[in-house]
């Protein structure tokens, strides 16, 4: 149920802003969701595919991780920018010391050849 706007009443922050706002502060628990849900929901696209191709290099292997995941919704959503460009972050990620983020690079490598970019 959504609440109606009322004035003096704090409002939540736009999907951007927390994103924004998690990242500055490193926030992980914010980034762990966040990453997925700039690839499922940010309407700034460009934005969403820089955010995660950033964090797809945090220091935390969960955000890493969910970063990929991020990419593999907006390659899902409508395609990347740069699907070539990909390959470089797969890469990296596919060396990565973590089983999940090379799982999900995997993943996300499988995405980009299903689209005809492998």
């Amino acid at each position: 149920m959504n609440t109606p706007y009322r004035p003096g009443r704090p409002q939540a922050p736009t999907p951007r802003a927390f994103l924004e706002e998690a990242e500055r502060l490193d926030d992980l628990a914010a980034l762990v969701r966040g990453t997925i849900t700039a690839g499922l929901y940010e309407p700034d696209l460009a934005f969403a595919e820089a955010y995660c191709r950033r964090l797809a290099r945090h220091w935390n292997f969960n955000v890493r991780g969910n970063a990929l995941q991020g990419l593999w919704h907006l390659l899902r959503r409508r395609g990347v920018a740069e699907p070539a460009d990909l390959l470089e972050v797969i890469a990296e990620a596919r060396r990565d010391e973590s089983e999940y983020v090379r799982g999900q690079a995997e993943e996300l490598a499988e995405a980009l050849m299903e689209a005809g970019w492998g």
